[in-house]
């Protein structure tokens, strides 16, 4: 049976990263992911070839032996369930790993993809995986988005042409992407509305007369050279857990609130409400009675083994509203669905 005696930690990645991740300004978190999937499109207009379960990522033209095929690399990071909502994206950068057996320079760019896309078990043949392989169900090919059901609109990918960064590949090794505008952007759209969170493609300027560059995939049996996407963000001024979700009538939910404030502001008062009825009483002994100034990198309320039961089955809301002493007003709420019997 669960127990939520650290709910927040489902929106921080883990308790380490609350306490070890804050930096800086009030509520300000250091976060490194790596791809949640990755793969390669290689150019052939039957989506005969993929590598979705491969060691590598390839971006340019490959040689003769494979038939000058061009190939475009797909990197996409889960975001949306370790940052939590309403969390503001300071800088990114990404980190790639060139591992051309024949070390080559050039310019990657990177490219927000437009369309979702899949990543199988295929892994690919030929030096180094530079040929593909047949694709396993719900790989990104050329053609298709999942194979073999779903379609790119445009063959090789569905991506916004204009790039969001680009890289000057030197030779094999470590290479870093630095934070632009257009990557921030990027990753806060993922964090506002997850389901637009479709990664990046990766591809070389002039494709269509370089040679193509290696780089080492989540796959890979070296977790050291795997990509790497480093996120500075700042929290949201208040997170409730657990947060909005299905839930057990046999559970114990203990109840987090996370205030995020600057260090010269104060709580001046605060009020709860569940399902519109004002509990304030009931939750004042617990995270209702923290008034006084708020330390750096946020103050953590905590109303712990509440159970499930005594909120009852159904759909219920918890709206937590704070006043500081400058006069502005915090909300936040929840709505939690509590199901009678079996935990889902």
């Amino acid at each position: 049976m669960r127990s939520y005696a650290d709910g927040l930690c489902r929106f921080l990645l883990a308790c380490g990263v609350v306490a070890l991740g804050l930096v800086g300004q009030a509520g300000a978190v250091m976060l490194t992911l790596e791809t949640s999937q990755d793969n390669t499109l290689y150019e052939d207009i039957t989506g005969a070839l993929s590598n979705g379960a491969g060691q590598h990522l390839f971006a340019g033209r490959n040689g003769d032996g494979g038939g000058r095929l061009l190939m475009r690399g797909l990197v996409m990071f889960d975001v949306a369930s370790h940052i939590p909502p309403g969390s503001i994206i300071n800088s990114v950068a990404l980190s790639l790993n060139a591992s051309t057996p024949t070390p080559r320079t050039g310019t990657v760019t990177l490219h927000p993809v437009l369309a979702p896309w899949g990543e199988g078990l295929s892994v690919g043949g030929g030096m180094g995986e530079a040929l593909g392989a047949a694709p396993t169900p719900g790989d990104a090919t050329w053609i298709h988005t999942h194979f073999d059901t779903a379609f790119w609109t445009n063959p090789g990918g569905d991506f916004n042409p204009q790039p969001s960064a680009s890289l000057a590949v030197t030779g094999n090794g470590p290479q870093g992407i630095a934070s632009t505008l257009e990557m921030v952007a990027d990753v806060q759209g993922w964090v506002d509305d997850p389901a637009s969170n479709n990664g990046w493609l990766i591809l070389q300027e002039n494709e269509a007369m370089s040679q193509a560059m290696r780089f080492d995939s989540r796959d890979n049996v070296n977790p050291a050279v795997r990509p790497l996407l480093t996120i500075d963000f700042a929290l949201p001024p208040m997170l409730i857990s657990p947060p909005s979700g299905i839930f057990a009538l046999t559970q114990v939910m203990d109840i987090v609130l996370f205030v995020n404030l600057p260090p010269e502001r104060t709580i001046a008062g605060a009020m709860a409400f569940l399902d519109g009825v004002d509990v304030s009483a009931d939750y004042g002994l617990c995270f209702l009675n923290g008034t006084g100034t708020v330390t750096e990198g946020g103050q953590t309320f905590r109303c712990p083994n509440r159970s499930a039961a005594a909120i009852g089955v159904g759909s219920h809301t918890l709206q937590v509203v704070l006043n500081l002493d400058d006069g502005t007003p915090l909300e936040q709420a929840v709505n939690w669905l509590i199901l009678p019997n079996t935990e889902p």
